[in-house]
């Protein structure tokens, strides 16, 4: 259900989008997103001009599975080509990433981060893989080189428009997701290597000495005054500016994006069906990869099929115990999840819908991927 609701919203965006403007303007900073129905589909065109050399990331969300390739100025790129690249593992519709952002967070959607040089470019995208037939992707630009978030900032001088003073500068930074720098002695080199490569001293009117707001040196604000780092080709210092408008002078906030691993063990394997019970277990949101992760789907349980529900008792009470909980995808159909309590009692197994109780123990069961292409069966009485 949740499928065919994204493909009909999908196909109310793609049908809005053909008659709007082919190749739309998209500003540098916030996440644009196109909508897209199979492999193969072409995006329509999207531009943006840069002031300084930048880069654009490009990533999958909702559903896992989709990746995209980018068409820059009519050059195809490769992931080969990427900046830095992450692939997904793993094809699932379960675990939903309701933001481009959260999706980075998770660390478990496709995305890749691409060099921008400046100037005018015209960027869409190619759809290289579509498992669930339709969807939304996402993409941003951003000024400066692309740098992983981790422990150690990073600078990037922001070069989209002078402004008048610190404040201003500060407000500039936050507006592209970074923060007004902070510069120490030991790290001005590194500030200054940062505004040189960003091609800020060869603009056009740029001075011999630049300067570029900071919120700090070495900690001190000096009472809020406007400070700057004036940078030239060979050299560079801290002092109060000069009261002219200049450039921010801007650092990645720290906070790695985590390559969410998820570790599963197969505790037993059944006798039909590739029946095992996985775990640890967590969350629902993690069922569907750590099924993907022994090779399996998350399980359906059908009616009709009484000998698969007693070996799925008999394999949770030989890895659990004698009354345990278990994640299922669902009873007769798919569902959005269900926790299912196994009961063993002399020999006889039975099983029902319960709420989480965290004094028992649980896991998921997942199946052959074979074993849920048999249609819809006859809902089982005990449920």
């Amino acid at each position: 259900m949740v499928i065919k609701i994204l493909n009909l919203l999908v196909l109310a965006l793609i049908a809005a989008t053909t008659t709007a403007a082919e190749t739309s303007a998209v500003e540098i900073g916030p996440w644009n997103y196109f909508p897209f129905v199979q492999q193969g589909f072409v995006t329509p065109q999207f531009t943006v001009t840069l002031p300084q050399p930048g880069h654009f990331i490009v990533t999958d969300f909702q559903c896992i599975g989709d990746t995209y390739i980018p068409v820059v100025n009519s050059t195809q790129y490769t992931f080969s080509s990427a900046v830095e690249h992450f692939e997904a593992t793993e094809i699932n519709c379960m675990d939903y990433g309701t933001s481009p952002d959260e999706a980075l967070r998770l660390g478990r959607f496709s995305w890749s981060a691409f060099a921008l040089p400046p100037g005018q470019h015209l960027i869409k995208f190619v759809v290289q893989a579509s498992p669930f037939y339709s969807g939304i992707g996402a993409f941003k630009v951003s000024p400066g080189p692309f740098v992983r978030p981790s422990d150690k900032p990073a600078f990037v001088p922001l070069l989209l428009a002078k402004v008048a003073d610190v404040d201003a500068a500060a407000r500039a930074c936050r507006g592209q997701g970074f923060r007004l720098a902070d510069v120490y002695a030991g790290t001005m080199k590194s500030a200054a290597i940062a505004v040189r490569e960003s091609g800020a001293l060869a603009l056009p009117g740029a001075k011999t000495v630049e300067q570029f707001f900071i919120a700090s040196w070495d900690g001190n604000t000096y009472g809020g005054v406007n400070l700057a780092l004036y940078v030239s080709q060979k050299g560079a210092s801290m002092n109060q500016a000069d009261g002219n408008p200049h450039y921010a002078l801007c650092e990645t906030v720290p906070g790695a994006l985590p390559n969410y691993k998820v570790e599963a063990t197969e505790l037993k394997i059944g006798n039909l069906d590739g029946l095992s019970v996985v775990g640890p277990a967590g969350p629902f949101l993690e069922y569907g990869t750590k099924c993907a992760l022994v090779g399996k789907v998350p399980a359906v349980l059908y009616g009709s099929e009484d000998a698969v529900f007693k070996e799925a008792s008999r394999i949770v009470f030989e890895a659990l115990g004698q009354k345990a909980q278990v994640w299922l995808r669902g009873w007769d159909t798919e569902q959005s999840n269900v926790l299912m309590m196994f009961s063993v009692d002399g020999g006889s197994a039975s099983g029902s819908a319960t709420p989480i109780d965290s004094s028992l123990p649980r896991a998921y069961l997942c199946r052959n991927k074979a074993a849920e292409t048999d249609g819809i069966k006859a809902r089982r009485s005990e449920l």
